[in-house]
């Protein structure tokens, strides 16, 4: 009961600035926790080391495909794996 009386007892701006500060705080402690809840283990997604996983190359601002090209023939594994 004290608690509310000091709530009630702020201005409605402080009111609303302090409701803000709680929600602010609220939010992502409930995000994480969801996550963590509905996420789960995620370690096995991640590929093993000895075989990297797909690479996308993307061209800059002028739209060149000429250094993308290098770059591809030169991460491109012998066995031919396609890049994009």
């Amino acid at each position: 009961m004290h608690a509310r009386r000091t709530i009630g007892g702020l201005s409605p701006c402080r009111r609303a600035v302090l409701m803000s500060a709680a929600v602010l705080v609220t939010i992502p402690v409930v995000t994480v926790v969801v996550a963590l809840l509905v996420g789960g283990d995620r370690r096995g997604s991640v590929p093993p080391p000895d075989r990297p996983g797909p690479v996308l190359l993307v061209p800059g601002y002028g739209g060149g495909t000429g250094g993308v090209n290098v770059l591809a023939e030169r991460i491109r594994p012998p066995a031919g794996r396609r890049s994009w």
